[in-house]
C-alpha cells in the first residue's frame, strides 16, 4: 500500500517543508499550512504597543498611588437649621473668606444645609459673597 506522502511525490510535486497531503472524494491534493497574513507585525504597529504599554504602567502607578493615600471619610453631622446657622456665623465671624464647600467640611454639615443657611444670613444682611479670587 502507498502512502499519501508517497503519492505526492509520485506525482511529481514537491511538497514544500511543513505540508501534509489529504485526499479529499478521491482529489489528492498537498496543503502547507501558512503563516496567516496579520500576523506580522508592523512597524508602526509596534510602535503603537509600546505606547500602549507605556500608559498602562503610568496608570497601574497612578492606581497604587490611589490605594496607598488614606482618603478621610468626613462624618457629616445632623444639626437643626438654627444650630447650623449659629455655627456659620461664628466661623464667618473671624474675618475669613470661605467657599461653601469648605464651610461644610469644616463644620462636617451637608453641603445642601450650608447653601440653605448662607442664603438666608445673605438676606439677613449677615454676610455677603465674596468677589471670586
Amino acid at each position: 500500500m502507498v502512502s499519501r506522502r508517497q503519492r505526492a511525490r509520485s506525482a511529481g510535486t514537491a511538497a514544500p517543508e511543513g505540508a501534509f497531503p489529504i485526499e479529499v472524494r478521491g482529489v489528492e491534493a498537498t496543503y502547507a499550512l501558512q503563516e496567516a497574513p496579520h500576523r506580522s507585525v508592523t512597524s508602526k504597529t509596534q510602535n503603537e504597543i509600546a505606547k500602549l504599554e507605556t500608559r498602562v504602567a503610568a496608570l497601574e502607578r497612578e492606581v497604587e498611588t490611589l490605594k496607598g493615600a488614606e482618603r478621610e471619610v468626613l462624618q457629616l453631622r445632623s444639626i437643626t437649621q438654627e444650630q447650623a446657622k449659629k455655627e456659620i456665623r461664628k466661623l464667618f465671624a473671624r474675618g475669613n473668606v470661605y467657599y461653601i464647600s469648605e464651610v461644610a467640611e469644616r463644620l462636617s454639615l451637608p453641603d445642601e444645609q450650608v447653601v440653605s443657611v448662607i442664603q438666608e444670613l445673605e438676606k439677613e444682611g449677615a454676610i455677603q459673597q465674596h468677589e471670586r479670587l
